[in-house]
């Protein structure tokens, strides 16, 4: 089974909630962010390329997040009230899911910042910058491995 067929699934459990009236489109939208998209990332959760300076000079994998940088618990929030209006839609859904499912590594507390409404997730609001794989310092790289091993479907390209 391929992974849109797996995102349907998902969108399907998620929506008969809705459909039952249990869940409001914030509460269906939690069913996939913290129920079931976990369970699929090695297979839809994609790593950017980007690591924060901050997260390099971290010194190691602990502290350090898989940020969502396209902020998909508020865009598949607004997309199933969307749907819960308009009509449901998995075609909609599975895409969606697959764009907003990029991540950068940052550290935890860049990412609380990052969720701050009056940040929302605006990097240079923020303060924090990026750096591309290819200009991360190779004493870095073991431990940014480290947290991409078995968290992300491109772990490959950055791992070998």
């Amino acid at each position: 089974m391929g992974i849109d067929e797996k995102l349907e699934i998902c969108y399907e459990i998620i929506m008969q909630a809705a459909r039952a009236q249990l869940l409001n489109a914030r509460g269906v939208r939690t069913g996939y962010t913290h129920w079931l998209g976990p369970e699929l990332k090695k297979e839809v959760r994609i790593f950017s390329g980007y690591v924060s300076q901050r997260a390099i000079d971290n010194g190691t994998h602990i502290g350090l997040v898989l940020e969502h940088y396209l902020r998909i618990q508020t865009e598949l929030t607004a997309l199933i009230a969307k749907h819960l209006e308009a009509g449901e839609n998995s075609e909609e859904f599975v895409n969606e899911v697959k764009r907003l499912e990029q991540v950068h590594i940052v550290t935890k507390e860049e990412n609380t910042m990052l969720r701050r409404k009056a940040i929302s997730g605006n990097y240079e609001k923020a303060g924090i910058e990026l750096i591309p794989w290819s200009n991360v310092p190779a004493e870095s790289l073991g431990f940014l491995r480290r947290k991409l091993q078995g968290a992300v479907a491109n772990a490959q390209e950055f791992i070998s």
